[in-house]
C-alpha cells in the first residue's frame, strides 16, 4: 500500500510538473514576443528622435545630367537611369549644416555660398566621408546655397539661416 501511494504521488508530481512546464513554456513565448515588440518600439522611437525638433532637412537635388548612372550587368552599353538612391542627406540645426553620406565617395567638396552676394562662406574637402558637421557660426542671416561635389555628381540645395 505504501508503495502504491509512493507511485501515485510520483505520477501526480510528474503530471503537475509537466503541466506547469508547458504553462511556463507558453508564458515564456508570450514574454519573448512582448519583449521583441518593446525592442522594436524603442528602435522606432530612437530612429525618429535622431532628428531634433530644431533640425530641418535641406532638400538636395542632383544637378544637370550627372545623375547616378548604373550599368546593366548583362549589357554594359545600356545605362540604367532611375530614381536611384539619394547619395547624401543634409540637415540644418541652428547654424550647423550636417551632411550624412549614404554612398562612399573618394573625394567630396562641400561649399556653402551666400545666395545674394555669391560669397563663399565655407568650403571643405573630405576624403571617404560618412558625415560632416559644418558650423556657420558668425554668418549673417539670409539665403544660402549648399553644393556637394562628389566624384561625378553635384548635389545642390538651399536653406535660410
Amino acid at each position: 500500500m505504501n508503495n502504491t501511494l509512493s507511485i501515485h504521488f510520483k505520477i501526480c508530481c510528474t503530471v503537475t510538473f509537466a503541466h506547469q512546464f508547458t504553462k511556463n513554456k507558453i508564458m515564456m513565448k508570450h514574454l519573448l514576443c512582448i519583449l521583441a515588440i518593446i525592442c522594436m518600439g524603442v528602435n522606432y522611437v530612437q530612429a525618429n528622435s535622431t532628428m531634433s525638433n530644431d533640425e530641418t532637412e535641406i532638400p538636395l537635388q542632383i544637378s544637370g545630367d550627372d545623375k547616378i548612372k548604373e550599368k546593366d550587368p548583362d549589357d554594359p552599353d545600356i545605362i540604367i537611369r532611375g530614381p536611384g538612391m539619394q547619395p547624401a542627406y543634409a540637415y540644418l540645426s541652428g547654424s550647423t549644416v550636417s551632411i550624412d553620406f549614404t554612398v562612399t565617395f573618394s573625394t567630396v567638396v562641400v561649399t556653402v555660398t551666400q545666395a545674394v552676394t555669391g560669397e563663399v562662406v565655407a568650403t571643405r574637402t573630405l576624403f571617404n566621408p560618412s558625415t560632416l558637421n559644418l558650423s556657420l557660426e558668425g554668418a549673417s542671416s539670409g539665403e544660402y546655397l549648399l553644393a556637394i561635389e562628389a566624384d561625378a555628381i553635384l548635389l545642390e540645395g538651399s536653406f535660410t539661416l
